[in-house]
C-alpha cells in the first residue's frame, strides 16, 4: 500500500471569509502599540469563481509516494498466524471445558504451531504464497518469510504464557495486577515463568531439527514436549504444586 501526501490545494482553504474579507494595515507608527486597522475588501461572487476555477487548473495535484507500507512494516503477518494457532488451540482445549491444566495449555501451544508450519508447507508446496492484508496489501510471501512470522507469533504464545502462569497461582489473577504478592512469591514464580518459556523454545528446536527429517510424524511435538517437561524435575513438582492449589483456570 502506498501512503501519499496530499495536494498543496487541500491543506488550505482558500475562501475562508476571515481571509477573504479583512486584511490588517498597519499605520507606520513606530512605538510597541502600533495600532492596526482592519481593512475590509470586497470580492465579487463572480471574482471569487473565477480565482477557485484557476486554482483547481492550475493546482497540480502530488501523488508521489511518501513511502510504501510492505509486509516488513506491519504485524499482519505475524498475527495471521497468531490468531491461526489460537482458534487451533481453542478446538484442542475445547473437550477440557475450561479446567485444563499447566500441561494442557503447553501441549495446545507446540501442537497449534506444528499444525500451522505443516499447512504453511503445503502452502508453499507450489512455490510463494499470495496474500493480501489491510496495510500491506498484495504480496508473495517466501517460505522462509512465513515461516519467520509463524516464529514470531510462537514467541508471542510463549511470552503470554507469564499471565496464564500468575493468574494461576492467585486464583483470578487480580493479585498480580495489583502487585499483592511477596518478593519471594515473585522470584519463585518467574522462575517457573522461565522454565515454562525454555521447555517451549526447546520444544520448537527440536521439532524443528525433527521436521527437516525423514524421520519426521505428524503429532511429533506432543511427544517431544512431554519428554522435555518430564525430565525436568523442578517442573514437575513445581507444576503439580501450583495445580493442587489452583482454583481458577484462566481462559486461553
Amino acid at each position: 500500500m502506498k501512503i501519499c501526501t496530499p495536494s498543496s490545494y487541500d491543506k488550505i482553504n482558500l475562501f475562508d471569509s476571515d481571509q477573504r474579507y479583512s486584511k490588517k494595515v498597519n499605520l507606520g507608527l513606530t512605538n510597541g502599540d502600533s495600532p492596526q486597522v482592519p481593512v475590509k475588501v470586497d470580492i465579487s461572487k463572480e471574482g471569487i469563481a473565477a480565482y477557485k476555477s484557476y486554482v483547481q487548473k492550475n493546482t497540480v495535484k502530488d501523488d508521489t509516494p511518501l513511502y510504501e507500507v510492505t509486509i516488513d512494516d506491519t504485524n499482519e503477518l505475524e498475527m495471521e498466524h497468531f490468531f491461526a494457532m489460537r482458534a487451533n488451540r481453542h478446538t484442542l482445549l475445547e473437550d477440557k471445558k475450561g479446567q485444563y491444566s499447566m500441561e494442557d495449555v503447553m501441549k495446545s501451544i507446540v501442537s497449534a504451531y506444528e499444525n500451522r508450519y505443516n499447512e504453511i508447507m503445503k502452502a508453499h508446496e507450489s512455490g510463494d504464497r499470495k496474500v493480501s492484508y489491510d496495510l500491506a496489501g498484495e504480496a508473495s510471501l517466501t517460505l522462509e518469510q512465513d515461516l519467520d512470522g509463524l516464529n514470531r507469533a510462537y514467541d508471542r504464545e510463549v511470552s503470554m504464557i507469564k499471565g496464564y502462569i500468575w493468574c494461576l497461582k492467585t486464583s483470578n489473577g487480580d493479585e498480580f495486577f495489583a502487585g499483592i504478592h511477596s518478593d519471594e512469591e515473585e522470584q519463585n514464580t518467574n522462575r517457573y515463568i522461565d522454565t515454562s518459556q525454555k521447555i517451549l523454545e526447546k520444544t520448537r528446536e527440536r521439532l524443528f531439527k525433527l521436521r527437516t527429517s525423514p524421520n519426521y510424524k505428524t503429532g511429533a511435538s506432543i511427544s517431544i514436549l512431554s519428554e522435555i517437561m518430564n525430565s525436568n524435575s523442578y517442573f514437575i513438582n513445581e507444576t503439580h504444586n501450583i495445580m493442587s492449589h489452583a482454583r481458577f483456570f484462566p481462559q486461553q
